[in-house]
This record gives structure tokens, C-alpha cells and sequence, in this order.
């Protein structure tokens, strides 16, 4: 990809350190998976996932607190809700995003989790993509600079987000999931 620098500047350093001026001491290497892929669009996959479910008979409950996970035995029994309603179900589906460790917890599950969630503020730019980038309705690439910090994909409509790759040097702004008064959400 002409344009791409692969100078090797590691560790990924603020803009307000010397070093982050500093010449590359090495050249990278690379990794392509052209298999790989991504959610473009993480709203429009949920609501497709649900038309799915509602299809297939699930049952929805909306701007309801969750209060309980009830269980019988080691399997869900169902939950319960801040306005006294029980949802007896054999599957309970955690769809509380940042706040699903939350919920997790009120299950009983998780303690075996490899990951984890809480909620985060990321910084992301939308951009115009250089020509060439993009193909049609195909998205460009994912360049994932580790060393750097930063990545870069595709996105429709000739577009290309950049952000960080949570490199050390830059402070993460994190939010306890009970922080701002929000509970889980069924």
C-alpha cells in the first residue's frame, strides 16, 4: 500500500514526548488475512439479529430494569424486572453492552471470562478515504499499527475511520458500570 510508512517506531509515544519525533530504528512486517472482517455496522447487525430471534420466537422487553437473573439450579430460569414482572425464560440473551459485565454479575457468570467489558470513551474520526482506497461498495482495508497506536479501516460511502489501538501512553477513560446511575436493561 503506497503511502504507508513502515518504519518501526516502537513504543507508541504521545505527540508531547521528544521521542515521538524520533527517526524509525527498524522496518515492520505485515499480516493479511483477506478472510478477515468486521461489523460495519453494529446497529443495523443487532437489529437484524433480533428480527431473527422475534422470527424464531423470541420475546423482547424494552426500558425495563432488570433487577434479578433467576436460576433454577445451575440454569436460567428467567428475570425479573423493577415493575414486579417475571420473564420466565430457558435463555436469557445479555445484550447490555458496555454495562454487561453488570449484568454478568447479577447472573452469577463471568467469574471464568477470559474478556471482559466496561464502558469506555474511544475517540474516532470519520474521514474522507483517499482515491483508491475503497473499491464500489467494498471497503478498503484494516491497517492495525500497533506500533504507532492507531488503526484505520474502510467504511461505506467512501469513508475511512481512524483510532487508537489503546496503546500504554494514552490514558483510558473508563466509566464503573453503576457509575452514572444506569442499571442493566433487559
Amino acid at each position: 500500500m503506497p503511502g504507508l510508512d513502515v518504519g518501526r517506531f516502537w513504543p507508541p509515544k504521545r505527540l508531547d514526548d521528544d521521542a515521538f519525533w524520533a527517526d524509525p530504528t527498524e522496518q515492520l512486517g505485515a499480516l493479511w488475512t483477506p478472510d478477515a472482517g468486521w461489523v460495519d455496522d453494529p446497529m443495523l447487525a443487532a437489529v437484524n439479529l433480533a428480527d431473527a430471534a422475534r422470527h424464531a420466537g423470541a420475546r423482547f422487553v424494552y426500558e425495563s430494569q432488570v433487577t434479578a437473573v433467576r436460576r433454577t439450579g445451575s440454569r436460567v430460569a428467567g428475570i425479573s424486572l423493577a415493575n414486579g414482572e417475571r420473564v420466565d425464560a430457558p435463555i436469557v440473551v445479555n445484550v447490555a453492552g458496555p454495562w454487561s459485565s453488570a449484568f454478568n454479575q447479577m447472573a452469577g457468570v463471568g467469574d471464568d471470562f477470559t474478556v471482559t467489558t466496561r464502558p469506555m470513551r474511544q475517540e474516532v474520526h470519520f474521514v474522507t478515504a483517499p482515491p483508491k482506497f475503497n473499491h464500489g461498495d467494498q471497503p478498503g482495508p484494516v491497517i492495525a499499527d500497533l506500533d504507532l497506536g492507531t488503526y484505520l479501516r474502510g467504511a461505506p460511502g467512501n469513508g475511512l475511520y481512524v483510532g487508537g489501538t489503546e496503546p500504554e501512553c494514552d490514558p483510558m477513560q473508563y466509566r464503573g458500570p453503576h457509575r452514572d446511575g444506569r442499571r442493566a436493561r433487559a
